[in-house]
């Protein structure tokens, strides 16, 4: 009886409300109930230096070890791109990957001897490999691993030392 009479108390107030209302009301009730999943997601486990320096001609490998969720089930994605010093530029695409694919974007200076360190990067290590430094590989490099809704990044910063001839002094 008293669930009844609770029914008809709540229908009698929807009913003398102004319909703007009693769409607010159904709104807000719709919002409370919607549960947000907060997720992990992806992560990038390199912790290693955050700044590398190397001679011009050496070979480096930057780290970007990463682990999946099991709650990443999107196209796994991963990008190597430097980092604009300047802010309101864009980043530069160096390398990615993609449903099994590896792509290298442009032919300047940066890309010149740039490729996966691992045959396969969805295993997990998508770490760059760059052969016969220059003084123009100096930047810094963001790795970035995406796998919806997970996405995590690292950056790593390069500075490449030019050669300087030997000197002999004579007395």
């Amino acid at each position: 009886m008293f669930r009844h009479s609770c029914s008809r108390l709540r229908l009698a107030f929807f009913l003398s409300c102004p319909p703007w209302l009693s769409a607010f009301f159904l709104f807000t009730a719709s919002l409370l109930s919607t549960e947000l999943k907060s997720t992990r997601g992806v992560q990038v486990t390199s912790t290693g230096t955050q700044t590398i320096q190397k001679a011009e001609g050496e070979s480096v490998t930057l780290g970007c070890s990463y682990t999946l969720s099991p709650l990443d089930t999107g196209e796994l994605d991963i990008e190597w791109s430097l980092v604009s010093q300047d802010t309101t530029q864009k980043d530069q695409m160096l390398l990615s990957y993609t449903s099994g694919t590896k792509y290298i974007h442009g032919d300047h200076a940066p890309t010149q001897g740039l490729s996966f360190a691992a045959q396969d990067p969805s295993m997990g290590d998508a770490s760059l490999s760059i052969a016969q430094l220059s003084p123009a590989h100096s930047a810094t490099y963001q790795c970035k691993v995406k796998k919806s809704p997970g996405v995590d990044m690292h950056k790593v910063s390069l500075v490449v030392m030019g050669k300087t001839g030997s000197c002999v002094l004579y007395f």
